[in-house]
């Protein structure tokens, strides 16, 4: 075989294998763009999953007298004239942090949470009480409750 049909049969197997390799991320691409939009749907589904769990966690059991709790005006701990203990505050805020903390590694849509779980958000951290209890549970642990006041404060600042 003389080497100018080796560089004819090399320059067409080269044309083949682009020709090839074009068709196939052509074809491939209708796949990933179908991939990518699946991912956005397994998000939100997620997302919906997991704030369905944080509500039924938020109005249940001593959680519930909580949340109820900030929605009215006035004391909100027993040792200041309210309806609940600094025990059930911790416990709530518990919750809180948790759920801060999912949403700031990103695994709750920013909107639908906003849209969820915003106002009780809001309204716990603008709480003079809750304020004070987040204040001196931090003199013990400095990072209790930090994802929940970095959330709160996002939101407030967004508005």
């Amino acid at each position: 075989m003389c080497p100018r049909s080796f560089e004819k049969i090399i320059g067409g197997a080269e044309r083949i294998t682009a020709f090839v390799a074009g068709l196939v991320t052509i074809i491939d691409l209708p796949i990933v763009l179908y991939q990518l939009s699946d991912l956005k749907t397994a998000k939100y589904d997620r997302s919906t999953q997991l704030l369905v769990m944080f509500d039924q966690e938020f109005y249940s059991g001593s959680n519930q007298t909580v949340t109820h709790a900030l929605e009215h005006e006035g004391p909100l701990l027993k040792k200041n004239g309210g309806r609940i203990t600094e025990e059930q505050l911790g416990d709530y805020l518990d919750v809180m942090e948790s759920l801060s903390d999912v949403y700031h590694r990103g695994v709750i849509d920013k909107k639908m949470f906003a849209d969820w779980e915003g106002r009780y958000i809001e309204e716990a951290y603008n709480n003079k009480e809750v304020r004070e209890y987040i204040f001196e549970q931090q003199k013990d642990d400095l990072e209790t409750y930090t994802h929940f006041e970095a959330v709160a404060k996002q939101f407030i600042k967004e508005k």
